[in-house]
């Protein structure tokens, strides 16, 4: 790497702030219009690199029939060159791969059969031959599926959520610690971004939902106070 393009991943993450946490904002940190304007001093690869690992991390279940979604997800990965970002993106795949069986499973559905491509990693294995484990067998190597499943099972989707991109940002987070100012922890970093947008976006789902809880229940008790007045 020329000492230029390492310049360059330097003075991106000094401009940016430092992240303190996924669950530490209210608001995104910096707008998605500054990470593009930053994202333009990167070379085109370094840019495409970014968009296919932006895009898996992005992915939910049910965006697509899951066959031709996990072929997608496969060739893109496939296609990221960097080894420690492909490595990071497997793992957070094979947490949500676990997470997708589970919810098979609670859904009544069969297990996966032998030739049905249905995630990442040991996970998938794993899964398959302990269906009828209540966490799938993988509570030793994935203590957090102990709490995602009490989560499902309560229907905290929300919270659920969190938890998934709380494992996802502790993956990045060790990932980040042996990279410092490379082309790989400018990769890292704008996945950390991704992160907090999601986060973000789920709290401020929860604030509209509270607010306009709050409106309905002002409404209803005005309309009872009319009502009694209008009874007396």
């Amino acid at each position: 790497m020329s000492s230029t393009h390492s310049n360059i991943y330097v003075f991106f993450l000094s401009v940016l702030p430092v992240f303190t946490g996924v669950d530490k904002y209210t608001s995104l940190p910096f707008t998605s219009e500054d990470l593009a304007k930053c994202l333009e001093m990167l070379s085109e690869e370094d840019r495409e690199q970014i968009a296919k690992a932006r895009w898996l991390i992005r992915l939910r279940h049910g965006d697509e029939e899951e066959q031709v979604l996990l072929g997608k997800m496969r060739r893109t990965l496939d296609e990221i060159d960097d080894r420690v970002l492909r490595e990071v993106l497997l793992e957070i795949l094979e947490k949500r791969t676990a997470m997708a069986l589970l919810r098979r499973r609670s859904a009544g559905k069969d297990c996966p059969g032998p030739q049905e491509d249905f995630g990442f990693g040991d996970a998938a294995i794993q899964g398959r031959f302990n269906w009828s484990q209540p966490y799938l067998g993988l509570e030793y190597r994935e203590p957090w599926i102990v709490r995602a499943r009490r989560l499902f099972d309560l229907r905290e989707a929300k919270e659920l959520e969190k938890l998934m991109l709380r494992n996802s940002w502790n993956i990045i987070t060790r990932a980040r610690s042996g990279q410092i100012y490379s082309r790989t922890d400018v990769f890292l970093y704008v996945l950390q971004w991704e992160l907090i947008r999601r986060f973000c976006a789920h709290d401020a789902s929860v604030a509209a939902s509270r607010v306009q809880a709050l409106v309905e229940e002002t409404v209803m008790a005005g309309a009872g106070k009319l009502f009694e007045g209008g009874a007396t």
